[in-house]
C-alpha cells in the first residue's frame, strides 16, 4: 500500500503522490465527480506481477476538510458523516452513487506529482523518476510507518517502467479532469 490518489479512465490509471496537502484528494474527487475511473485519494495498493504495473482500489471512499464541501457539490449525497467544525475531515463513501467509476484495479499509464502554483499554467513537465520514488516514499512512510522494504521495491519497479510528471494544477480547478483525462489518453500504449 502506498499514501497516493489513484484516478483514470478506459485508456489507463495515473498514481496521484505527494505529501499531505499537494493536492492529490481535491484532484481525485473532482475526477470523480468530472466521470473519471476513482481508485482512492489517499491509500492505493500497487502490484506489478509480471511487469504489468497495476494499481487497486480499496476502500470506495474519500475525505476532504468541511470547509472545502463547496468545492465538490457533485459529492454531497456521499458524504457518510458530517462535521460542523472546520478543521475536521468529511467522509465519503461511493458506491452507492459511483459504483460504475470504481473499478478494482487498473494499468498504471504514469505517476503524476501535483504542484500548486497558480502562477503557472495548467499542464504536465516530465520529472526524474528518482523524484517521484523520493515524494511517495517519503509520504507513505509518514502515513504508513511499517511500510517497507516491500513497497519500496514494487514502487522502484513500477517507476522503471512508467514515466513521471509534475502536473501544475494551475489556477482554475475547472480545467483539471479535461486536461488530466486528455493526458491519460495521450500516453502511448506502452509506457517507454
Amino acid at each position: 500500500m502506498i499514501h497516493a490518489a489513484s484516478v483514470g479512465t478506459s485508456d489507463g490509471c495515473v498514481i496521484i503522490g505527494g505529501n499531505s496537502g499537494a493536492g492529490k484528494s481535491s484532484t481525485a474527487l473532482r475526477s470523480l465527480a468530472g466521470g473519471m475511473f476513482y481508485l482512492g485519494d489517499d491509500i492505493c495498493a500497487i502490484s506489478n506481477k509480471n511487469n504489468n504495473p497495476t494499481v487497486h482500489g480499496i476502500y470506495s471512499s474519500g475525505k476532504t476538510f468541511s470547509s472545502d464541501l463547496k468545492f465538490f457539490p457533485a459529492l454531497t449525497s456521499s458524504i457518510h458523516s458530517h462535521f460542523e467544525e472546520f478543521y475536521e475531515k468529511e467522509v465519503y463513501f461511493f458506491y452507492d452513487q459511483f459504483k460504475s467509476q470504481l473499478p478494482k484495479s487498473g494499468k498504471i499509464k504514469a505517476i503524476i506529482i501535483p504542484h500548486q502554483d497558480p502562477s503557472l499554467a495548467i499542464g504536465f513537465q516530465k520529472i526524474a523518476n528518482a523524484n517521484a520514488l523520493s515524494v511517495i516514499c517519503s509520504s507513505t512512510k509518514n502515513l504508513l510507518p511499517n511500510a517497507g522494504n516491500e513497497m519500496f521495491y514494487i514502487l522502484s519497479s513500477i517507476l522503471h517502467q512508467t514515466p513521471c510528471y509534475r502536473f501544475n494544477l494551475g489556477n482554475d480547478p475547472s480545467l483539471i479532469v479535461d486536461k488530466l483525462a486528455n493526458f491519460i489518453s495521450t500516453l502511448k500504449q506502452s509506457n517507454r
